[in-house]
């Protein structure tokens, strides 16, 4: 269930209790999908994408949890066309853990999927995984960033 696939969600991940969070789930996904370049962006740049991403995590808490769980389906066993996908959804977690904290319960799954990347030897992607462990970190004890990225960013 938490591996990459090519054709977007018709459901949530975690079970959501609002018929309208399940839909913001489903257009989320789209849009982790624009943003690795598996999907096309519509008229927007990344930067809109990320930017949306990032307020609809801001708006309603219980989608961190979806977005996070989403852009790790991504990245796991990506098996994408697009050569940059994985790099592109590791840069997403990236900022995300830059931004917004997970609950309770997904950090410790969270927490050992990146440690798990980040010390597998041979592994691609193991200096980001360990960033986006320290990003992480930093944003639950301290609170995540409050400003959107800028285009420069």
């Amino acid at each position: 269930m938490l591996c990459f696939t090519k054709t977007p969600l018709q459901e949530s991940l975690i079970e959501l209790s609002d018929s309208s969070l399940s839909k913001m789930a489903t257009d989320m996904f789209l849009a982790v999908m624009r943003f690795m370049g598996d999907a096309p962006l519509k008229g927007q740049s990344d930067l809109d994408v990320l930017c949306n991403l990032l307020k609809l995590c801001g708006d309603h808490e219980v989608m961190r949890d979806e977005c996070y769980c989403q852009v790790v389906k991504q990245i796991t066993d990506n098996t994408s066309s697009k050569q940059d996908s994985c790099q592109r959804g590791w840069r997403l977690l990236y900022i995300v853990t830059a931004y917004h904290s997970c609950s309770e319960v997904l950090h410790p799954h969270l927490t050992r999927f990146l440690q798990d990347v980040s010390r597998t030897p041979g592994l691609p992607f193991q200096g980001i995984a360990k960033a986006c462990e320290q990003n992480l970190q930093k944003t639950l004890r301290f609170g995540g960033r409050l400003e959107l990225p800028s285009s420069i960013e």
